[in-house]
């Protein structure tokens, strides 16, 4: 089916299904998400760099050595202070001639000590700032929230939580649209949880900020499980699902069958323009047992390797993949299309955006 215009429209829940109640129902109070009233316009344009970024997981960060991270192209520095135990972050120059710093030393005060000419760079030298959140560390230059989004019973006494990281070899764009399409799974999936049977009950929910602007979209579903999902699931043949995507990088997912409930949160990190890094969180309330977190984890590896094949088969981006894309639609692809008029504002921090911000934040402490 060809498409050349899509009309914005809002879906309102009818009738939810009881799962989707559940989800959304928790989202909307201990969140402060409502489905969006009123006229909707395009996405907010938050950049990137003023977003939260996760640039790791923290239990995999040696708190006595730098660690070099970047965010697009911005090369950062990011080490801990053990006096004050706050995590900072600078570029990863050196002011002097350019050295990298995370080949450097922590000093005693806290402070990072270029290797080249022994230069010291402390909190007077923050670029951006780092906090740690649910697991993982997270930078933004100038961010928009006080914290980047919450995964849904992260910290809930019966749920148990583990971290994966991969890096895919696609743009940030393209693992967006992957969070949100259902039709992948008989495919690329056909060795793991696909199934040949297609999703039923399907809603889409799109969510907008105060000026009404388009910033998140959901999606509930019911799932026929093929017969090696059904020996995990306990034998229950369907499951009931949730996706959300939040703009620009952050997406979780929500498998449900009776009480039991697995939460797969994926933070988005484009390290080049055909590049992302995957920062996996599962968060789960069966097989929380040593062995079954470990199973739970071969299990989430397992399929995200099938989804890193597709990755590596998607075309570069530019204007040719640009101008063929969406030329061609599926049914019910509602989500994957909204998705795409929030990408619109998305723009990879590349040589040309790190420079200018680099350039203006420069400018701002010289004028203080």
């Amino acid at each position: 089916m060809e498409r050349t215009e899509r009309t914005n429209r809002m879906i309102l829940p009818r009738g939810w299904q009881r799962t989707a109640t559940i989800i959304l129902g928790w989202i909307a109070v201990v969140q402060g998400w409502m489905p969006s009233k009123g006229v909707v316009t395009g996405p907010a344009p938050t950049s990137l760099l003023s977003s939260w970024t996760c640039v790791g997981i923290h239990r995999h960060m040696d708190e006595t050595v730098p660690h070099r991270v970047q965010v697009g192209d911005m090369p950062l520095v990011l080490w801990r202070d053990p006096g004050t135990d706050t995590w900072l972050s600078t570029v990863n120059v050196c002011k002097h001639m350019g050295s990298r710093l995370d080949l450097g030393k922590i000093t005693d005060q806290g402070r990072i000590k270029c290797p080249y000419h022994g230069l010291e760079f402390g909190a007077e030298d923050q670029f951006g700032q780092v906090m740690v959140h649910e697991g993982k560390l997270f930078w933004s230059h100038d961010p928009t929230e006080p914290a980047p989004p919450r995964i849904p019973f992260y910290h809930h006494k019966d749920y148990v939580t583990s971290h994966l990281e991969l890096d895919m070899d696609a743009s940030l764009t393209d693992c967006a649209y992957n969070s949100m399409d259902v039709h992948h799974p008989e495919f690329v999936h056909r060795m793991g949880f696909g199934s040949s049977v297609p999703p039923t009950n399907l809603r889409h929910y799109r969510y907008t900020d105060r000026d009404h602007q388009l910033h998140r979209v959901g999606l509930s579903f019911d799932y026929q499980s093929n017969a090696f999902m059904q020996m995990l699931n306990r034998n229950h043949d369907v499951t009931h699902n949730f996706h959300m995507y939040l703009y620009p990088s952050f997406t979780w997912s929500r498998v449900s069958f009776q009480t039991n409930h697995l939460i797969v949160a994926l933070n988005l990190c484009p390290l080049a323009p055909d590049k992302t890094r995957w920062y996996v969180t599962l968060c789960h309330n069966y097989y929380t047992s040593s062995l079954g977190k470990e199973m739970m984890k071969i299990l989430a590896l397992t399929i995200m390797n099938q989804d890193h094949s597709q990755m590596h088969l998607q075309a570069a981006e530019g204007p040719i993949k640009h101008a063929v894309t969406f030329r061609r639609v599926l049914d019910k692809e509602d989500s994957v299309w909204w998705v795409r008029e929030m990408m619109k504002q998305y723009q990879y921090p590349d040589v040309n955006v790190c420079e200018q911000v680099l350039r203006h934040h420069y400018r701002d402490r010289a004028e203080r």
